[in-house]
């Protein structure tokens, strides 16, 4: 039975498909998009976009910094993280996450995502979603002060 993750979070001021792929592929290497397919907007009942892939969507975001979305990646492995998520906020920056099974994974994760990502802003959350903007995520990580020191 599951009972939760500890989410990691990093915020990151770029919209970078590059980040995004070394993030993904240095945690999560084996991966399965949990999505069958992206609209945008996200939930909309008429969306203007249909994405088929993960990949065509954060093409798409990286040119629309006004556009959010949460995306996930399901750990075929689960050697690190069970999840990986992305997600653009609707100010221009992007959130990683990945979900640890224990506070002590997340806690390691934590300081190798904000190595990776070049980041001094992050926070670990229980089954918390990330917020939509990067002020908020400031906001919600300035409460976590002993995981916002610099990696």
């Amino acid at each position: 039975m599951d009972d939760g993750n500890f989410d990691c979070y990093v915020l990151v001021n770029s919209r970078s498909p590059e980040a995004i792929q070394r993030f993904l592929d240095r945690f999560v290497p084996v991966r399965e998009e949990m999505a069958s397919e992206y609209e945008v907007p996200q939930y909309s009942e008429s969306p203007h976009h249909i994405f088929q892939t993960a990949s065509e969507l954060l093409q798409y975001l990286a040119n629309h910094p006004e556009e959010h979305h949460a995306i996930y990646w399901r750990s075929v492995d689960q050697s690190v993280a069970e999840r990986a998520m992305v997600f653009p906020t609707d100010d221009g920056a992007v959130i990683f996450g990945l979900s640890c099974p224990t506070e002590s994974v997340a806690e390691c994760v934590l300081l190798q995502m904000k190595a990776l990502l070049a980041s001094d802003v992050g926070c670990i959350r229980f089954e918390m979603p990330a917020p939509r903007s990067s002020a908020e995520f400031i906001r919600m990580a300035g409460s976590d002060t002993k995981r916002n020191e610099p990696a």
